[in-house]
């Protein structure tokens, strides 16, 4: 990628450096990870790499661009990079050629000039030594803090490496809770306890969106939309993305055609208990084939374990799967049950 092209992304990623601009982020309901960002960044210990981790489509990028906006109010705007690599080619050191460019052509300065830099690098679970390149900026000690998402918890590890071991923070992001969801509807959730045993205002409200909620999940994108088969749709363009785009090429899968049968597997037996031996039998696969690519799955949010409890630390216990809830809807979709 030429220099000019990154530099006319950075112009387009960025439209406050030229003056007041839309904040759509900024009007939409402010998440816990939210509020959990900004104690980060705030917190005393300031040298810290702060990595956003969770599904696609759960509202990473909103809550970036949600701090941004907050910091906009006491930051110079030119010195607040955001970057989506989401686009970008597996290049050799592109971090660091974004790194100099911005801080030759768009701050004119040399690093450690000036006050401090915030730089949020989006989906950067898709340069392969992006915990390398962050790494060789972060320990110059220049005033710059690194915020970064991925869409894959494993592969955020993974590049991240021993390179960033005690340098980041890790915050999860996933789907909307039940609470956030009554928070966009326009429910005031303050005070609201599940141990509160006496009804809130509101309660038959609260019933009926707590079923609306059961049925369609915590996927913002999905509150405005009408009729099932859009809202199955949609869902299988997310899982399809993460399951063709995101597994398959970042990590080393040898056997798509297992990981896709575990997958299947999985959403007719969410929540029972799934026998390893069975599933490596089935699918005419190795046990530890079967137990990577669960890995693969949990990592990439497709699923989540809950482990048998046993008394005996010697025991093989079996995991139980369970998917999150938006999955389920899938599950009943007869494209799903024919599989």
């Amino acid at each position: 990628m030429e220099d000019q092209d990154i530099l006319k992304d950075m112009a387009h990623f960025n439209p406050w450096w030229s003056g007041p601009s839309p904040e759509p982020e900024k009007g939409l309901i402010q998440r816990e990870v939210f509020h959990k960002l900004l104690d980060s960044l705030d917190s005393l210990d300031d040298n810290m790499v702060l990595a956003l981790v969770g599904p696609r489509r759960v509202g990473k990028t909103t809550a970036m661009k949600q701090v941004i906006w907050h910091l906009l109010d006491t930051v110079e705007p030119v010195r607040i990079l955001y970057f989506s690599m989401g686009a970008m080619k597996r290049e050799d050191r592109i971090i660091r050629r974004i790194f100099d460019l911005y801080f030759r052509n768009i701050l004119k300065q040399l690093p450690g000039e000036g006050d401090k830099v915030y730089i949020f690098l989006d989906e950067v679970q898709k340069i392969s030594d992006w915990g390398e390149e962050v790494k060789s900026l972060h320990d110059r000690g220049y005033p710059v803090k690194f915020i970064v998402t991925g869409s894959s918890a494993m592969n955020i590890l993974k590049g991240s490496g021993e390179s960033l071991v005690g340098r980041i923070d890790i915050l999860r992001v996933f789907p909307f809770s039940f609470r956030e969801f009554l928070k966009y509807q326009g429910i005031e959730t303050h005070g609201l306890s599940a141990f509160d045993l006496s009804y809130p205002p509101d309660t038959e409200k609260i019933k009926l969106l707590f079923d609306k909620y059961a049925l369609i999940g915590g996927y913002p994108e999905l509150y405005p939309m009408s009729g099932q088969e859009r809202i199955r749709d949609y869902i299988k363009t997310v899982l399809d993305l993460t399951f063709y785009r995101d597994i398959l090429n970042l990590f080393e899968v040898k056997r798509p055609d297992v990981l896709e049968g575990m997958f299947y597997s999985f959403v007719k037996e969410s929540g029972n208990v799934i026998n390893y031996h069975t599933l490596t039998n089935n699918l005419n696969t190795k046990y530890e084939t079967v137990k990577t690519y669960i890995e693969y799955l949990a990592s990439s949010f497709f699923i989540s374990r809950s482990y048998l409890y046993s008394k005996s630390t010697l025991q093989a216990v079996p995991k139980l799967i369970c998917f999150i809830q938006i999955l389920y809807i899938l599950s009943q979709s007869d494209d799903y049950s024919q599989k």
